[in-house]
């Protein structure tokens, strides 16, 4: 009774804790966490063993980070941990105690990847990294499609904790490699359609949530799901319009950086389209007509979109010829590099 009682103790206060705490490891440890938990949803993504379904709460309001002061992921809460000392507490305690015994020893895939479920239960930063070391590892020992699933949840949890897009493109990528990983889970394609949501993508997400309901069509899960699918596909889809793009222009050239995540998010594909296909061809144009301070003008907002879609989405393609523009400028004086990129575009 008192072993159970500490066991408890641990995990009110955080899954990390439980180090300490004190039966075999893997999933059938993990089938005790699920039947403890019964229908509570500990976190926003899915994780694989058969976690039941919760509606979560609106996103918390999470502070911008400084070096991005525009731009914010969510960290949603869902559903609390049983009461202390109710059957359903000392249930959990103990299922996770059998999980985390396992570290005692030398775990290998499975194991690993139970232990990482487990330290993502608490949806704290720290028990989230944790969670991503312990299912980075087991992904190198295996490219079992639920490991890789839960990697993803693992990483789209860490960057609303971290607030760092580099985190959901690494999310994104774990969750297309389980959906490509026979055979094809629900968690995957629920993880991987949060993920798009989450990075703006509409018409990818809009894709995922329809490939996801195709094959769990009647479940608690595919109702948050076609809410979701809906939610988007009331979104305007309308590419940008001239007021759009001089709108962004304007904004672009004044650093608001606000307005610029605010518009270039409306369409993240006509943004980029409007930079590549448009502003940097005029950049080209005005410099060899010689007028450098239109051509300035262009350039600052490709620069400012390529900023944004990197920022939001990781997508680099317009930031990257901004940039080789820019180095081609700097050398203007002493080469013709900047002419002949100019005719280039």
């Amino acid at each position: 009774m008192a072993s159970t009682s500490v066991a408890v103790f641990c995990f009110a206060f955080s899954v990390v804790a439980l180090a300490g705490c004190g039966p075999p490891s893997g999933e059938p440890a993990l089938r005790g966490v699920v039947d403890a938990l019964g229908g509570l949803r500990l976190v926003e993504p899915r994780l694989t063993g058969g976690f039941g379904f919760a509606p979560c709460r609106s996103p918390a309001a999470t502070p911008a980070p400084a070096d991005r002061p525009d731009f914010s992921i969510d960290v949603v809460r869902c559903s609390a941990l049983p009461p202390l000392g109710s059957k359903a507490r000392r249930a959990l305690a103990s299922a996770i105690a059998a999980i985390r015994r396992v570290e005692d020893r030398h775990p290998h895939g499975r194991d690993i990847a139970s232990l990482g479920v487990v330290n993502l239960l608490a949806n704290t930063a720290d028990g989230t990294n944790r969670a991503v070391r312990s299912l980075e590892a087991a992904a190198s020992e295996s490219s079992d499609a639920g490991i890789l699933s839960d990697l993803s949840a693992a990483y789209l949890l860490r960057a609303g904790f971290r607030q760092d897009p580099f985190d959901l493109i690494l999310a994104l990528e774990a969750a297309q490699k389980s959906v490509t990983t026979p055979p094809i889970l629900p968690e995957a394609l629920f993880n991987r359609a949060l993920v798009l949501e989450q990075l703006h993508l509409r018409d990818g997400a809009v894709a995922a949530w329809r490939g996801y309901l195709a094959i769990d069509p009647g479940s608690p899960w595919s109702a948050e799901a076609k809410r979701r699918l809906n939610a988007l596909a009331s979104l305007p889809t309308s590419d940008l319009g001239n007021s759009e793009k001089e709108a962004l222009r304007t904004a672009a050239l004044m650093g608001r950086r606000a307005d610029v995540l605010r518009i270039v998010t409306l369409s993240p594909q006509s943004a980029r389209e409007h930079a590549m296909n448009e502003l940097l061809p005029r950049w080209g144009e005005r410099l060899l007509h010689g007028d450098r301070l239109g051509a300035s003008e262009e350039l600052a907002t490709a620069r400012a979109i390529g900023e944004t879609l990197t920022a939001m989405y990781g997508d680099q393609t317009v930031s990257g010829a901004a940039a080789a523009v820019d180095r081609a400028v700097a050398r203007l004086p002493a080469s013709g590099s900047a002419e002949e990129l100019a005719q280039a575009h």
